[in-house]
């Protein structure tokens, strides 16, 4: 029996569809051409998906037809059997998975997930394949290959290489801690992410933090309950996934007084963390250098100082886990004058790192060479952009804050200049980490100009703009030049929709990874520091040498050549350098022969 959308298909084309069921194909790959040109007559004649289970013997176990937008995977008898495999139309003639193609393969675990598409009368396969690694499970896109050129993929090795990665991280998972999600939806009257997205990050920063998300509650309230943050009826809700699901810690979507934890704990009897305690945690986590390490210790104890009361789960339990990395036991179980003391401390020590960090900035002054510092919000791919500019070596992975200590290095060009990476912004950044991070986050404020880095396929890349712009006004930053590039336009899927014109000012389409638009980026950062680029052609006399090395070592000459008893330069000049071009002609044996 066909499965899916099938009104309107004539009875013969049905038919021809239902015989497809139990046949074996010939072919040593997934699809045989006879298979792949029958199904794609069928699918350009219906314009709908036509979608084909089989297994490793390359028998067809089921036949589905969906349209673009609702495409059915159709059910088998044992729909997690191991080595199936999809292949499916698209009639849109785009061999590229779609983002429900990619859910598929990742729901239903298939061993390849195939488009099929004719190219100039040719069947075409694009693939998807499982794979793991460190960073967690994605999705390997082969292809496009004709069907003989697919025979050729070893899928077989693909999927043994993915059940040891899942092997490894089931024995991972076994060790780690077990999460409930908590949040609220206040649906209206605040500003910010809608809740979808905002317990979608708390998701994120979970895993980021190592702990295995579990379950997931939300409950619509007009504002935060002042006892139970939740009403308590939900709370009890809660505790029935927590013995369900055997859970480790309840980790909340907002940030909670000490009142409301001690209450969450008392009643749930588990761990509580809130959401700006988990982004603390990763920040110790994370954390490499004295000073980094420094600034967040700083902010841990500015913010368990005001919850000793309601942190009695995380003192009390040995062993670690989330929510004890960072400031030790023993700190956080004195009295507060003994946590202002240890505050007082760290607040004196970075105090010393700033005024380093101080005689740093005013050698960069007397170099006179501009800086310009990198900002946006958390894993927008500033990290990968630093790296392909500087040739840097800054810790660059798909994960919340994989940056938190600020580096800078030298751009070598025609033009150079400085460039900072700095700490990745999220909504509902802790005040007391914007604060102990103020003399990283000022690199920003010393900075000749602003580079704001978008992830232009996130679909909330607007309100990840506005939450970065309002820690940057917190620290008094909102008025430097910004250049706000839209990074990682080869994942945006529908360009049409990323509308720039919401944004007031320079814009530039990129992608740090593969290093599409870099050279437009790098002529607007010319425009905005060096101003107009002028071109200029000098003669200079042999006897003289002065001035021609001056121009060499400010970096300005693009050729030379020799030409009888003189020199020949072509110069690229900016308002920076404009004065060496200025320089009195009686002090050095040269002029223009600009044509």
């Amino acid at each position: 029996m066909i499965q899916g959308n099938i009104e309107g298909i004539k009875k013969s084309t049905i038919q021809i569809l239902d015989e497809l069921v139990g046949k074996v194909q010939q072919q040593v790959g997934m699809i045989d051409e006879q298979t792949a040109r029958t199904i794609w007559e069928i699918s350009e004649s219906v314009n709908r998906e036509i979608i084909l289970i089989s297994d490793r013997k390359n028998k067809i176990l089921s036949v589905g037809v969906g349209d673009f937008k609702s495409a059915v995977i159709p059910e088998i008898e044992n729909q997690r059997q191991k080595g199936l495999r999809c292949v499916h139309t698209h009639p849109s003639k785009n061999p590229k998975l779609s983002k429900e193609d990619q859910t598929a393969l990742k729901e239903f675990e298939f061993e390849v997930m195939a488009s099929l598409v004719l190219a100039e009368e040719v069947p075409i396969v694009h693939l998807g394949i499982l794979s793991g690694d460190e960073s967690g499970e994605k999705i390997i896109e082969l292809g496009p290959y004709t069907l003989e050129e697919s025979e050729r993929v070893d899928l077989t090795q693909y999927a043994r290489e993915y059940r040891k990665w899942q092997k490894k991280r089931s024995g991972e998972q076994k060790n780690s801690e077990r999460a409930l999600l908590l949040g609220i939806d206040f649906s209206s009257g605040r500003s910010g992410m809608d809740v979808d997205s905002s317990m979608q990050e708390l998701l994120n920063l979970t895993k980021t933090a190592g702990v295995v998300p579990v379950e997931s509650l939300v409950q619509k309230r007009k504002d935060l309950d002042p006892k139970y943050y939740v009403g308590k009826g939900k709370l009890m809700e809660c505790k029935s996934l927590i013995q369900i699901h055997h859970i480790d810690v309840v980790l909340v979507n907002d940030e909670l007084s000490a009142n409301q934890l001690r209450t969450m704990e008392s009643l749930l009897d588990r761990k509580i963390i809130d959401r700006t305690g988990l982004i603390l945690d990763i920040f110790a986590a994370r954390a490499q250098s004295m000073e980094g390490k420094l600034q967040v210790e700083l902010a841990q104890l500015k913010y368990r100082s005001s919850r000793l009361i309601g942190l009695g789960h995380v003192l009390s339990r040995t062993g670690g886990g989330i929510g004890t990395r960072g400031p030790g036991e023993k700190k956080l179980e004195t009295d507060r004058r003994r946590i202002q003391k240890q505050i007082n401390v760290l607040e004196n020590k970075l105090n010393e790192i700033e005024k380093n960090r101080l005689t740093q900035r005013k050698q960069r002054k007397k170099s006179s060479i501009p800086t310009v510092a990198l900002v946006g919000y958390t894993n927008s791919g500033k990290s990968t952009l630093f790296n392909r500019i500087t040739t840097g070596e800054v810790l660059a992975e798909d994960k919340l804050f994989a940056t938190l200590d600020s580096t800078t290095r030298e751009v070598s060009r025609t033009n150079p200049f400085l460039m900072s990476d700095t700490v990745g912004f999220i909504d509902k950044l802790p005040h007391d980490l914007v604060d102990a991070f103020k003399s990283t986050l000022e690199e920003v404020l010393e900075a000749d100009l602003v580079l704001h880095v978008v992830d232009a396929s996130h679909p909330k890349w607007l309100e990840h703009i506005e939450v970065a712009e309002g820690v940057l006004d917190s620290i008094e930053a909102g008025d430097k030049p910004v250049i706000y590039l839209f990074n990682k336009w080869d994942a945006v899927e529908n360009p049409e929709e990323v509308d720039m014109g919401l944004i007031r000012g320079t814009k530039v389409k990129i992608s740090a990874r593969t290093g599409f638009g870099i050279q437009d980026l790098y002529a607007e950062i010319d425009k905005v520091i060096f101003g107009e680029i002028l071109k200029k052609r000098v003669e200079i006399n042999q006897k003289d040498q002065r001035f021609r090395n001056q121009l060499f070592n400010a970096g300005v000459v693009t050729d030379e050549r020799y030409w009888e008893d003189k020199i020949i330069l072509d110069l690229t000049l900016n308002k920076e350098n404009f004065w060496l071009y200025e320089q009195n002609k009686e002090d050095f044996l040269w002029q223009d022969i600009t044509p």
